[in-house]
């Protein structure tokens, strides 16, 4: 196994969604996508849409293959790294519009981005956790 190099490992779990994305929309996996989330300077704080999600995308097609695929319809996805994901979910289930966006038939996930390490060797992959919320 081979060792990610440093840059590889400082990426953040925006540019890694963004990439995927960007990717998934290349092949056809995804038809549109936005980053939602803000930086308000005045405030200093980021504002996600509706107060969960950091990017809303949209796939046609049937059910997907894997988990790590995106389920047909509207899909609202908050990025998180490190495994906080059971505390982004947690948070997404008390907000009132993530209830709302629900019943209206779309989706939420939040992808976690962990970094698998091998003793000797460093940090080999950085994986992306797929959590669905609401299911």
């Amino acid at each position: 196994m081979k060792p990610l190099t440093a840059t590889e490992r400082k990426r953040t779990p925006s540019a890694r969604a963004k990439q995927w994305c960007r990717e998934a929309q290349e092949q056809g996996r995804i038809l549109a996508w936005d980053w939602c989330e803000s930086f308000n300077s005045f405030t200093k704080r980021k504002k996600d849409l509706f107060g969960f999600a950091d990017l809303v995308m949209v796939r046609a097609g049937s059910r997907p293959s894997s988990m790590m695929d995106t389920p047909p319809g509207l899909v609202a996805v908050q990025v998180t790294g490190g495994g906080n994901g059971p505390a982004r979910v947690a948070k997404i289930k008390a907000e009132p519009a993530a209830a709302a966006w629900l019943r209206a038939g779309a989706k939420i996930q939040v992808w976690d981005y962990r970094q698998r390490k091998v003793r000797g060797v460093g940090v080999v992959s950085i994986e992306r956790v797929v959590i669905q919320v609401g299911e």
